[in-house]
Protein backbone atom coordinates (compact mmCIF):
# COMPACT_ATOMS: atom_id res chain seq x y z
CA UNK A 1 0.00 0.00 0.00
CA UNK A 2 1.10 3.67 -0.97
CA UNK A 3 2.49 5.69 2.18
CA UNK A 4 3.14 9.26 1.42
CA UNK A 5 6.52 10.94 2.82
CA UNK A 6 5.88 13.82 4.71
CA UNK A 7 8.40 16.65 5.17
CA UNK A 8 7.63 19.51 7.92
CA UNK A 9 10.75 21.29 7.65
CA UNK A 10 11.20 24.20 9.94
CA UNK A 11 8.26 24.75 11.38
CA UNK A 12 8.02 26.39 14.73
CA UNK A 13 5.82 24.19 17.63
CA UNK A 14 2.22 26.08 17.81
CA UNK A 15 0.74 26.93 21.21
CA UNK A 16 -2.85 27.94 21.41
CA UNK A 17 -3.08 32.09 21.64
CA UNK A 18 0.16 31.92 20.48
CA UNK A 19 0.60 34.79 17.54
CA UNK A 20 4.39 34.58 16.73
CA UNK A 21 5.82 33.28 13.63
CA UNK A 22 8.72 31.32 14.02
CA UNK A 23 9.22 31.24 10.19
CA UNK A 24 10.41 33.79 7.63
CA UNK A 25 8.78 34.15 4.05
CA UNK A 26 11.55 32.64 2.14
CA UNK A 27 11.43 29.97 4.29
CA UNK A 28 7.53 29.21 4.62
CA UNK A 29 7.75 29.72 0.23
CA UNK A 30 10.83 26.61 1.07
CA UNK A 31 8.40 24.06 2.84
CA UNK A 32 5.36 24.87 0.67
CA UNK A 33 7.16 23.92 -2.52
CA UNK A 34 8.53 21.00 -0.85
CA UNK A 35 5.55 19.65 0.36
CA UNK A 36 3.98 19.99 -2.95
CA UNK A 37 6.79 18.13 -4.77
CA UNK A 38 6.71 15.22 -2.73
CA UNK A 39 3.07 14.85 -2.84
CA UNK A 40 3.65 15.70 -6.26
CA UNK A 41 5.92 12.86 -6.94
CA UNK A 42 4.74 9.97 -4.94
CA UNK A 43 1.18 9.81 -5.16
CA UNK A 44 -0.60 8.05 -7.44
CA UNK A 45 -3.62 9.63 -6.87
CA UNK A 46 -2.71 13.26 -8.36
CA UNK A 47 -2.40 12.18 -12.18
CA UNK A 48 -5.35 9.77 -12.44
CA UNK A 49 -7.55 12.56 -10.81
CA UNK A 50 -6.25 14.94 -13.58
CA UNK A 51 -6.93 12.48 -16.30
CA UNK A 52 -10.45 11.50 -15.43
CA UNK A 53 -11.94 13.89 -12.83
CA UNK A 54 -10.16 17.18 -14.72
CA UNK A 55 -8.81 18.03 -10.85
CA UNK A 56 -5.51 19.63 -11.12
CA UNK A 57 -3.52 19.06 -7.73
CA UNK A 58 -0.63 21.98 -9.01
CA UNK A 59 -3.68 24.52 -9.88
CA UNK A 60 -5.39 24.14 -6.78
CA UNK A 61 -1.90 24.88 -4.71
CA UNK A 62 -0.84 27.88 -6.31
CA UNK A 63 -3.95 29.22 -5.16
CA UNK A 64 -3.40 28.57 -1.79
CA UNK A 65 0.07 29.83 -2.08
CA UNK A 66 -0.52 33.00 -2.63
CA UNK A 67 -2.00 32.83 1.38
CA UNK A 68 1.70 32.93 2.57
CA UNK A 69 1.90 36.80 2.30
CA UNK A 70 -0.94 36.99 4.66
CA UNK A 71 0.27 34.73 7.19
CA UNK A 72 0.93 36.08 10.70
CA UNK A 73 1.76 32.74 13.04
CA UNK A 74 2.47 29.35 13.31
CA UNK A 75 -0.71 28.08 13.25
CA UNK A 76 -1.72 29.71 10.00
CA UNK A 77 0.84 28.16 8.25
CA UNK A 78 0.45 24.45 9.73
CA UNK A 79 -3.23 24.62 8.76
CA UNK A 80 -2.27 25.81 5.12
CA UNK A 81 -0.16 23.04 5.00
CA UNK A 82 -2.56 20.58 5.84
CA UNK A 83 -4.66 22.12 3.09
CA UNK A 84 -1.90 21.14 0.40
CA UNK A 85 -2.58 17.66 1.97
CA UNK A 86 -5.90 17.88 1.65
CA UNK A 87 -5.66 19.00 -1.49
CA UNK A 88 -4.48 15.90 -3.15
CA UNK A 89 -7.86 14.40 -2.16
CA UNK A 90 -6.52 10.91 -0.77
CA UNK A 91 -6.87 9.83 2.69
CA UNK A 92 -3.23 8.09 2.49
CA UNK A 93 -1.98 11.54 2.01
CA UNK A 94 -2.39 13.10 5.56
CA UNK A 95 -0.78 13.57 8.92
CA UNK A 96 -2.28 10.31 10.49
CA UNK A 97 -0.25 8.01 12.65
CA UNK A 98 2.41 11.15 13.20
CA UNK A 99 5.00 9.75 15.77
CA UNK A 100 7.45 12.01 17.48
CA UNK A 101 8.59 15.52 15.76
CA UNK A 102 7.27 18.66 15.15
CA UNK A 103 4.08 17.09 13.08
CA UNK A 104 2.44 15.51 15.70
CA UNK A 105 2.85 18.34 18.16
CA UNK A 106 1.60 20.68 15.63
CA UNK A 107 -1.03 18.18 14.84
CA UNK A 108 -1.78 17.99 18.94
CA UNK A 109 -2.34 21.50 19.11
CA UNK A 110 -4.65 21.68 16.22
CA UNK A 111 -6.86 19.65 17.19
CA UNK A 112 -6.87 20.83 20.81
CA UNK A 113 -8.31 24.41 18.98
CA UNK A 114 -10.49 22.32 16.37
CA UNK A 115 -12.74 20.86 18.87
CA UNK A 116 -12.59 23.13 21.92
CA UNK A 117 -13.95 25.84 19.16
CA UNK A 118 -16.42 24.40 16.87
CA UNK A 119 -19.34 22.26 18.07
CA UNK A 120 -21.87 22.90 15.10
CA UNK A 121 -22.92 20.13 13.23
CA UNK A 122 -25.92 19.16 10.91
CA UNK A 123 -27.02 15.89 9.81
CA UNK A 124 -26.70 15.75 6.27
CA UNK A 125 -26.41 13.45 3.54
CA UNK A 126 -25.67 14.02 -0.44
CA UNK A 127 -27.59 12.50 -3.06
CA UNK A 128 -28.50 13.04 -7.03
CA UNK A 129 -26.76 16.29 -6.65
CA UNK A 130 -28.29 17.57 -3.58
CA UNK A 131 -27.23 17.90 0.05
CA UNK A 132 -30.37 17.19 2.48
CA UNK A 133 -30.90 16.98 5.90
CA UNK A 134 -31.49 13.24 7.34
CA UNK A 135 -32.88 13.98 10.98
CA UNK A 136 -35.53 16.38 11.57
CA UNK A 137 -33.87 18.86 14.54
CA UNK A 138 -34.55 22.70 15.91
CA UNK A 139 -32.45 25.53 14.93
CA UNK A 140 -33.26 28.92 16.85
CA UNK A 141 -37.20 28.55 16.77
CA UNK A 142 -37.33 26.92 13.30
CA UNK A 143 -37.97 22.94 12.67
CA UNK A 144 -35.97 22.12 9.93
CA UNK A 145 -37.26 18.18 8.85
CA UNK A 146 -35.82 15.59 7.01
CA UNK A 147 -35.50 16.58 3.45
CA UNK A 148 -34.46 19.81 3.84
CA UNK A 149 -32.35 20.84 0.98
CA UNK A 150 -29.07 22.75 1.78
CA UNK A 151 -28.55 25.41 -0.67
CA UNK A 152 -25.50 27.99 0.65
CA UNK A 153 -23.18 27.91 3.15
CA UNK A 154 -20.65 30.93 4.17
CA UNK A 155 -22.38 32.84 1.61
CA UNK A 156 -22.19 30.76 -1.17
CA UNK A 157 -23.85 28.40 -3.40
CA UNK A 158 -23.38 24.95 -1.83
CA UNK A 159 -22.01 23.40 -5.07
CA UNK A 160 -19.70 26.95 -5.88
CA UNK A 161 -18.56 26.19 -1.64
CA UNK A 162 -17.37 22.49 -2.37
CA UNK A 163 -15.72 23.53 -5.60
CA UNK A 164 -13.88 26.68 -4.53
CA UNK A 165 -12.71 24.80 -0.99
CA UNK A 166 -11.17 21.84 -1.69
CA UNK A 167 -8.95 21.72 0.44
CA UNK A 168 -10.76 22.57 3.76
CA UNK A 169 -11.37 18.76 4.27
CA UNK A 170 -10.07 15.55 3.04
CA UNK A 171 -12.02 12.52 1.79
CA UNK A 172 -14.46 13.97 -0.61
CA UNK A 173 -15.62 11.58 -3.48
CA UNK A 174 -16.89 12.51 -7.06
CA UNK A 175 -20.23 12.36 -8.52
CA UNK A 176 -19.54 11.44 -12.15
CA UNK A 177 -23.69 11.65 -13.15
CA UNK A 178 -23.12 15.53 -12.09
CA UNK A 179 -19.67 15.85 -12.57
CA UNK A 180 -18.42 17.52 -9.23
CA UNK A 181 -16.80 16.39 -5.67
CA UNK A 182 -18.92 16.24 -2.81
CA UNK A 183 -19.02 15.50 1.05
CA UNK A 184 -21.63 15.18 3.28
CA UNK A 185 -20.18 16.46 6.70
CA UNK A 186 -18.54 19.88 5.28
CA UNK A 187 -19.52 22.09 7.87
CA UNK A 188 -16.65 21.26 10.39
CA UNK A 189 -13.52 22.14 8.05
CA UNK A 190 -10.35 24.25 8.07
CA UNK A 191 -11.95 27.48 6.81
CA UNK A 192 -15.29 27.06 9.12
CA UNK A 193 -13.80 26.63 12.58
CA UNK A 194 -11.41 29.66 12.69
CA UNK A 195 -14.93 31.29 12.27
CA UNK A 196 -17.05 32.84 15.00
CA UNK A 197 -20.40 32.28 12.74
CA UNK A 198 -21.74 30.39 10.09
CA UNK A 199 -24.18 31.37 7.79
CA UNK A 200 -26.57 28.50 6.31
CA UNK A 201 -29.54 28.25 3.88
CA UNK A 202 -31.86 25.68 3.65
CA UNK A 203 -35.08 24.76 1.12
CA UNK A 204 -37.43 23.19 3.18
CA UNK A 205 -39.58 20.48 1.81
CA UNK A 206 -42.74 22.29 0.65
CA UNK A 207 -39.85 25.10 -0.82
CA UNK A 208 -40.21 27.36 1.96
CA UNK A 209 -36.58 29.55 2.45
CA UNK A 210 -35.15 29.48 5.43
CA UNK A 211 -31.27 31.25 6.33
CA UNK A 212 -29.63 31.00 9.78
CA UNK A 213 -26.43 33.12 10.92
CA UNK A 214 -25.05 30.83 13.64
CA UNK A 215 -22.50 30.56 16.13
CA UNK A 216 -19.91 27.85 15.61
CA UNK A 217 -20.55 26.73 19.16
CA UNK A 218 -24.29 26.65 18.61
CA UNK A 219 -26.03 23.13 18.89
CA UNK A 220 -28.83 22.31 17.06
CA UNK A 221 -31.26 20.14 18.96
CA UNK A 222 -31.73 16.87 17.71
CA UNK A 223 -35.89 15.96 17.41
CA UNK A 224 -36.80 12.32 18.63
CA UNK A 225 -37.05 10.00 15.67
CA UNK A 226 -36.37 6.61 14.84
CA UNK A 227 -32.64 5.16 14.93
CA UNK A 228 -31.04 3.62 12.02
CA UNK A 229 -28.22 1.59 12.94
CA UNK A 230 -25.41 0.70 10.38
CA UNK A 231 -23.66 -2.39 10.56
CA UNK A 232 -22.23 -4.64 8.03
CA UNK A 233 -24.42 -7.32 6.86
CA UNK A 234 -25.66 -9.15 4.26
CA UNK A 235 -29.23 -9.13 3.06
CA UNK A 236 -31.23 -10.85 -0.28
CA UNK A 237 -33.34 -8.20 -2.55
CA UNK A 238 -35.75 -10.72 -3.77
CA UNK A 239 -37.63 -8.28 -6.12
CA UNK A 240 -34.45 -6.70 -7.37
CA UNK A 241 -32.04 -10.06 -7.14
CA UNK A 242 -29.35 -8.72 -5.73
CA UNK A 243 -27.09 -9.61 -3.00
CA UNK A 244 -26.58 -6.61 -1.11
CA UNK A 245 -23.66 -6.39 1.09
CA UNK A 246 -22.41 -3.44 3.75
CA UNK A 247 -18.80 -3.75 4.86
CA UNK A 248 -18.84 -0.79 7.10
CA UNK A 249 -15.17 -1.49 8.08
CA UNK A 250 -12.11 -3.80 6.58
CA UNK A 251 -12.21 -5.19 10.45
CA UNK A 252 -10.71 -9.35 10.44
CA UNK A 253 -14.26 -9.41 13.20
CA UNK A 254 -16.28 -9.84 10.43
CA UNK A 255 -14.80 -12.49 7.96
CA UNK A 256 -16.52 -15.62 9.46
CA UNK A 257 -19.63 -13.59 9.60
CA UNK A 258 -19.13 -12.85 5.90
CA UNK A 259 -18.30 -16.19 5.30
CA UNK A 260 -20.78 -18.17 6.23
CA UNK A 261 -23.43 -15.84 5.10
CA UNK A 262 -21.92 -16.18 1.72
CA UNK A 263 -22.22 -20.09 1.62
CA UNK A 264 -25.99 -20.11 2.91
CA UNK A 265 -26.58 -17.66 0.17
CA UNK A 266 -24.55 -19.70 -2.37
CA UNK A 267 -26.87 -23.35 -1.01
CA UNK A 268 -30.03 -21.45 -1.07
CA UNK A 269 -30.44 -18.91 -3.80
CA UNK A 270 -30.03 -19.14 -7.87
CA UNK A 271 -31.46 -16.21 -8.96
CA UNK A 272 -29.27 -13.74 -8.34
CA UNK A 273 -28.22 -11.27 -10.92
CA UNK A 274 -26.48 -8.33 -9.50
CA UNK A 275 -24.33 -8.30 -6.27
CA UNK A 276 -23.92 -4.30 -4.35
CA UNK A 277 -20.96 -4.36 -2.12
CA UNK A 278 -21.41 -1.44 -0.12
CA UNK A 279 -18.21 0.19 1.12
CA UNK A 280 -19.55 4.14 1.83
CA UNK A 281 -17.43 6.26 4.47
CA UNK A 282 -15.36 2.97 5.16
CA UNK A 283 -12.15 3.98 7.03
CA UNK A 284 -10.49 0.84 5.54
CA UNK A 285 -8.45 -1.74 7.97
CA UNK A 286 -7.07 -5.30 7.28
CA UNK A 287 -7.10 -5.43 3.24
CA UNK A 288 -7.32 -9.58 3.85
CA UNK A 289 -11.23 -8.84 5.28
CA UNK A 290 -12.30 -7.65 1.32
CA UNK A 291 -10.25 -9.87 -0.53
CA UNK A 292 -11.24 -13.30 1.60
CA UNK A 293 -14.88 -11.97 0.89
CA UNK A 294 -14.17 -11.35 -2.90
CA UNK A 295 -12.73 -14.71 -2.85
CA UNK A 296 -15.85 -16.41 -1.25
CA UNK A 297 -17.97 -14.51 -4.40
CA UNK A 298 -15.44 -15.72 -7.49
CA UNK A 299 -13.96 -18.97 -8.26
Amino acid sequence: MFKAIFLFLAIGQVALGQQNLSLTKKEMYADFNTLVKTIYQNSPQIQVKKDVLNYDFLKETDVLRKRIDTISNDLSFYTLLLGVLNSSQDYHTSTIDQEGGLAEKQDIEYWKWRNSNFRFSLPIAYGNGSYFTTTPFVLKNDTIPIGTTVTKFNGKNIDEYIKTNGWVRNGFSYDFDNKKFYLDNFCKNLESIFRDSLDISFVLPGGELKEFSLSTMYSPKYLPTKKYIDSTRIEIWDKEKILYIRLSEMQPKYKEYLKTKIREVKATINNIEKIIIDIRNNPGGNDNVWMDLYADLID
